[in-house]
């Protein structure tokens, strides 16, 4: 593990003992501060280790409302945690952590028929998967880590999965979001239309809210060509806030600039998602090939015939199923150095 000390001003334990107190006289929530609980929020599933003031339980959007001002009077970071499951260290900091898995990890509402359902942040992706097949639907971006990460998490880093190749991540499915800025305030997402009645109502007002839609539209209008220019032409992109998805068709859409943001820009406390229909059958091609480089390279005419996910397997792992599982394959797989899976979905 590593540990990178924050700055020669590291609060001592009287300081964090202080803060707890006044902490837990704000929130109905669990305020964590011995050192064995601060401990097990040091690390995610990154390589670092950064020991937090406190941990925040938060049970109600009020209890996450004021830490949240706690912290911007006091000058402290925070760090908002799902299922601790990022590996670059998102998880983890030297501020106040609030942990939404514990209690903020409800649904909220499900429409079938209007094809949306509405989540808080700490429910996990596994959980609602299965409530949504319940009734033939799901959200399509599906990480490996499904039964560890939360939908906040997701939304806060844009996750995908194997299926990104048709049906795109995560900011493709998310249509408004419930967050809380910096200084407390709480603001509800969603596409404006410039210059409506609305857009003048929200950018007019005077406080942080508004002071956002105003410049991001005046960074988004005054740089649009850049921005398009210099965005990246990839299915899956989560370097850096998405400009490109803010403003279309004279739509201003400040949920897109949330996704991605890791958390650096607001709390999300509601997450609004569009649903689909689950596909009605599947089928999977198994391609074998002899190197590495010559299964990256068959990609590109794999992708021509629109599967619904990709997945390389290197010989690494296909030299532990033939030692461990040979039941399974067919053949001996002597000479198949990577193994390209190809799902295809639809209605037959």
């Amino acid at each position: 593990m590593y540990n990178f000390p924050i700055s020669s001003d590291t609060p001592t334990l009287k300081d964090v003992s202080n803060l707890a107190d006044e902490l837990k006289k704000l929130v109905d929530g669990d305020v964590l501060s011995k050192d064995w609980e601060r401990s097990m929020y040091a690390t995610d599933a990154s390589p670092y280790e950064i020991l937090p003031l406190c941990v925040v339980l938060p049970k109600t959007y009020e209890d996450v409302v004021r830490t949240v001002k706690y912290a911007y009077k006091n000058n402290i970071p925070i760090i908002a945690r799902g299922g601790g499951s990022g590996v670059v260290g998102q998880a983890i900091g030297a501020g106040i952590i609030i942990d939404f898995s514990r209690y903020l990890n409800k649904i909220l509402d499900f429409s079938p028929d209007e094809n949306y359902v509405i989540v808080q942040p700490g429910i996990y992706k596994s959980i609602l998967d299965k409530h949504l097949s319940s009734k033939n639907k799901f959200i399509p971006p599906d990480p490996s880590s499904s039964d560890f990460c939360t939908m906040g998490g997701m939304v806060a880093n844009n996750a995908c999965g194997a299926h990104t190749v048709k049906y795109g991540s995560t900011i493709d499915y998310v249509e408004s979001l419930v967050v809380v800025l910096s200084n407390g305030e709480i603001v509800r997402t969603q596409p404006i239309e410039m210059y409506s009645e609305e857009w003048d109502r929200i950018s007019s007002d005077k406080n942080l809210e508004g002071k956002v839609y105003r410049e991001v539209a005046d960074i988004c209008l005054q740089n649009n060509k850049l921005i398009i220019e210099r965005t990246p032409k990839v299915s899956k992109n989560s370097s850096g806030y998405r400009l490109e998805r803010v403003l279309k068709d004279n739509i201003l859409d400040l949920g897109q600039l949330f996704v991605s943001s890791e958390g650096t820009l607001g709390i999300i406390l509601e997450i609004r998602m569009r649903v689909i229909n689950l596909p009605e059958r599947k089928n999977v091609a198994v391609l074998h090939f002899d190197s590495i480089e010559n299964a990256g390279s068959a990609v590109m005419d794999v992708l021509k015939f629109n599967p619904s996910a990709l997945e390389l397997i290197d010989y690494q792992i296909v030299e532990l199923v033939e030692r461990n599982e040979s039941e399974i394959i067919p053949s001996k797989l002597s000479d198949t150095k990577a193994v390209l899976l190809v799902e295809f979905d639809g209605l037959n």
